[in-house]
């Protein structure tokens, strides 16, 4: 049986390789390393195929967090089911375009910018920056923010981050910074000047959202905005560097929880690991990435616990509208819905409950199970095809926005970053509950600057020559 799962694992890693190659090409010929597509093909490289490497290859087979739910009858059931998902996903892509061959814009120089719009980005960049400060500062200083980024560490400190209404709404509102400095960058590479000095400031921007910011995954939307416009305005970035685009994901996911583990341990004193034991070492290195992406594991519980999970929801109405419908009403305040739920309950938190014995509500924790295994607990095969099918048109729209795309200014490529964002959440999460609240709510004030940059400087364009070169699209 352990040889099935070897192939299996084989099977579905080389059916992913071979999807890159269906990716959609631009006008120039090639196929570019960032579209919907890859991005979702990339999601499932580290979610299926790397997420189950951990276990079968560091582990015997035995999955670190949910060890009940083990064994090489069960990778390869779940291996199985991923494989379908990707076949069914790639099948549902080239039938939504089939119409219309997606080809994306490979380059083109966009609108002038005035100063007035530069002025205003600067403006806003700014008083994000402020914001941060003061977050900072309310909320106990940089040492009490560091120590707090970790709940286990700050609980035995006796440490609370001290967050009032205010200071909340200073860490919301300061991602306008994000935006604006990720715009100036993208500016800079249009008109090839200035380019190091807005780099600078946009990475201290960056470094300060992750510091005080409990989700590192609000990152990701300016990396990929800086990759599109890199490989839109400087030099082209094309699908066979799609190998080192991974590695450097992996890296990021890596570097970025290393940093939530030793950073709060480093403010507080704490020795968190001795670096001469490499055996220990070792383990921590695989735990931390299997915690980092342990969808796989997690797939496992969903598809030959399925009627657990129901059961924990009290049946198939509550498991779908307690994850994907009821997070929507939170944006409503609780002075209007004063019985508004404290905390989101998912299909992870069943899990988690599953492996700790408890009622739903009372279950600590849990790890994401991904699109996969939310699709199967829903409704098994049937459940699978319509969730790849969502996924696929979902990909097929961001990218004929892409084809659509006449020019590519710098609040162009931001929306394709958000877009591109929303499908990798949407996989990952696998319910739009937590699309919403981990994206649309956290990062409502990034997108909401990009729409007024992208307004101000279209009124801009609007009264003078645009001295864009259109790029022939080949339909």
């Amino acid at each position: 049986m352990e040889t099935l799962v070897y192939l299996a694992l084989a099977t579905v890693t080389a059916t992913l390789i071979g999807a890159l190659f269906l990716a959609p090409a631009c006008s120039l010929g090639f196929r570019p390393l960032l579209s919907g597509y890859t991005i979702v093909i990339y999601t499932m490289i580290l979610y299926i195929a790397l997420s189950a490497a951990v276990p079968i290859f560091f582990n015997n087979m035995t999955s670190l967090f949910y060890p009940e739910y083990s064994g090489p009858d069960k990778f390869f059931g779940t291996l199985v089911v991923n494989w379908l998902g990707i076949l069914l996903f790639v099948g549902f892509y080239q039938f939504f375009s089939r119409r219309r061959r997606v080809r994306i814009s490979a380059h083109s120089t966009g609108h002038p910018i005035s100063p007035r719009v530069y002025l205003i980005a600067y403006i806003l960049m700014l008083i994000g920056v402020v914001m941060k400060v003061l977050f900072i500062l309310r909320s106990g200083g940089l040492h009490t923010i560091l120590v707090t980024r970790s709940s286990y560490i700050a609980q035995n400190l006796g440490l609370t981050e001290q967050s009032d209404n205010l200071t909340l709404y200073l860490g919301f509102f300061s991602l306008a910074a994000d935006a604006a400095s990720c715009w100036l960058v993208l500016e800079a590479m249009r008109v090839r000047k200035n380019l190091l000095p807005h780099a600078m400031l946009c990475l201290i921007v960056l470094v300060m959202t992750f510091l005080i910011t409990p989700k590192r995954l609000v990152l990701i939307v300016p990396i990929l905005a800086l990759m599109t416009g890199f490989g839109i305005y400087i030099r082209p970035l094309r699908i066979n560097q799609a190998p080192l685009f991974l590695l450097g994901a992996v890296v990021f996911s890596m570097a970025t929880i290393a940093g939530r583990i030793f950073l709060p341990a480093y403010a507080a004193g704490i020795t968190v690991l001795n670096f001469a034991r490499l055996d220990i070492v070792r383990k921590f290195a695989i735990r931390m990435l299997s915690g980092d992406i342990s969808f796989f594991d997690a797939t496992v519980v969903g598809i030959y616990g399925r009627e657990a999970v129901l059961a924990k929801f009290g049946g198939w109405w509550d498991t779908f509208y307690r994850p994907n419908l009821e997070p929507f009403l939170y944006a409503i305040p609780r002075v209007i819905w004063p019985w508004k739920p404290e905390n989101l309950v998912d299909v992870s938190t069943a899990l988690r409950a599953i492996t700790q014995g408890v009622p739903l509500e009372k279950a600590v924790g849990g790890f994401g199970i991904g699109l996969v295994g939310t699709a199967w607990i829903y409704g098994e095969f049937i459940g699978l095809v319509f969730c790849m099918g969502v996924l696929s048109w979902s990909a097929v729209f961001v990218d004929r926005f892409l084809v659509k795309m006449h020019y590519a200014s710098p609040g162009r490529i931001l929306i394709f970053a958000v877009s591109a964002t929303v499908l990798f959440h949407l996989y990952r999460q696998g319910s739009l509950g937590w699309c919403f609240l981990s994206f649309f709510q956290t990062m409502a004030v990034f997108w909401l600057t990009i729409v007024l940059l992208i307004y101000l400087n279209g009124r801009r364009s609007s009264r003078v020559l645009s001295t864009s070169v259109p790029v022939a699209l080949e339909r």
